[in-house]
């Protein structure tokens, strides 16, 4: 299996985990953003810099609060065991927040 088709397939498992997880806590979790995108966008805008980019995968919403995630299974330290953000990430979140 080619490198992108593995890191996906461990992408979607680690989404799947992070839904049901949600799920169980009483949450409603939707596919969003590059979750519902064909193959053929998601690979067009990975090799891009554009914000949409860094669009969430999932809406979740537990009664009035809705929350975007971008679910992310490889982005821990392996020395400290904390989560590394991408700027990029961070800039184009904040530019979702103003525009909605």
């Amino acid at each position: 299996m080619p490198s992108f088709q593995r890191r996906k397939a461990i992408g979607d498992a680690h989404e799947q985990r992070v839904t049901q997880e949600l799920n169980r806590r009483g949450w409603h979790v939707s596919p969003w953003g590059q979750g519902i995108m064909g193959e053929p966008v998601r690979f067009a805008l990975h090799h891009t810099t554009s914000s949409l980019r860094w669009t969430p995968d999932l809406i979740a919403a537990q009664g009035r609060q809705v929350v975007l995630i971008d679910c992310k299974s490889r982005m821990t330290s392996q020395t400290s065991r904390r989560h590394a953000i991408e700027r990029a990430a961070v800039n184009a979140h904040l530019q979702l927040v103003a525009w909605t």
